[in-house]
């Protein structure tokens, strides 16, 4: 039992929900501060992943919007698509951007 009376287990599910919830919103501002739409994201993600990844504007929506949580192989294709560090989108430790990444050698049709 926690100080207030709830449990353990319910102020973990708690925590974890907020953690989840943090993850789409760390997404949505990676990916806005690169200047990619969700269709444009989503093309990139296919492109660096050789098709590894099927995502759709859908599939960006619903991770943004915590519906869906990506599964790891996911965030590490997300985090070499939009230049920015692991630790920096689980987490929130250190710097969003990876340094001396190029990605500019993704040249996908859909992207501007």
């Amino acid at each position: 039992m926690t100080s207030d009376g709830g449990s353990l287990e319910s102020l973990q599910r708690v925590r974890k929900r907020a953690s989840s919830r943090r993850l789409g919103g760390r997404l949505g501002q990676a990916r806005r501060k690169r200047g990619y739409t969700q269709a444009e994201a989503a093309a990139l993600l296919r492109e660096a992943s050789q098709g590894e990844l099927r995502t759709t504007q859908q599939t960006i929506s619903r991770w943004e919007r915590n519906v869906f949580k990506p599964m790891t192989n996911e965030l590490e294709w997300i985090c070499i698509a939009y230049g920015i560090r692991f630790e920096w989108l689980v987490d929130k430790k250190g710097e969003m951007d990876r340094k001396g990444l190029d990605i500019s050698q993704f040249h996908h049709p859909d992207l501007k």
